[in-house]
């Protein structure tokens, strides 16, 4: 978990809810509530913060799918993530492209599905761990008790502070859903420290569903 203390991005937080809220009160306003594709790109996305850059998008106007592709894209050395859901709609298609070419061009690439959402035929997991040659380092969870994987976070070059570490986190997964109908939010983090607790974090999961 990340907590970020800032009235900039909780004031964007706060503008997006009550665009779907419709209210700036307790009271919901029906009249004037939007949702989904009827909201505006209205928000801040770049927020600084001791030098660090946090970038925020909501679904489905800003575009969040994209930007996670164009993060991935600038990834030099090594890409983890960690998933509930990564369907392989047509609306995330995209980030499995960007994931295979920048495999297929040498980057280190290791994940953990949640083994509940994606042992079917829907899930990237299918298809990563089954028809990509060479066969990326994916897993499905084995999480003690039976629990779930909720986790929403990628990360490029944790382990490599001479690039730019990056974690993408918040409460988008990455299906056609979260893009198209939910109102979702995905913070792209660019910050070494924080890169590298995430990192300790994957790490764990890696190993609890049989990584080395």
């Amino acid at each position: 978990m990340i907590e970020i203390r800032s009235s900039l991005l909780a004031r964007a937080y706060t503008q997006e809810f009550e665009e779907i809220w419709g209210s700036a009160t307790e009271a919901p306003d029906s009249t004037k509530s939007r949702f989904h594709g009827r909201k505006a790109d209205n928000t801040a996305h770049k927020f600084k913060f001791n030098e660090s850059l946090v970038e925020l998008y909501f679904c489905p106007t800003d575009g969040a799918t994209g930007k996670i592709v164009k993060a991935i894209e600038t990834a030099d050395y090594s890409i983890y993530f960690c998933i509930f859901a990564f369907s392989r709609g047509a609306a995330t298609q995209s980030i499995a492209s960007a994931l295979k070419g920048k495999f297929q061009s040498g980057v280190s690439l290791a994940g953990v599905f949640d083994d509940w959402w994606n042992t079917e035929n829907w899930s990237e997991y299918s298809t990563m761990g089954e028809s990509w040659s060479p066969r990326p380092s994916v897993y499905l969870s084995r999480v003690e008790g039976g629990g779930k994987v909720h986790h929403k976070y990628m990360l490029i070059d944790a382990d490599s502070v001479e690039s730019d570490p990056i974690v993408i986190t918040g409460s988008q997964n990455w299906s056609s859903s979260a893009e198209d109908v939910n109102d979702e939010n995905t913070l792209i983090i660019h910050n070494a420290q924080i890169a590298q607790q995430y990192l300790q974090e994957f790490i764990a999961r890696y190993r609890e569903a049989g990584g080395d």
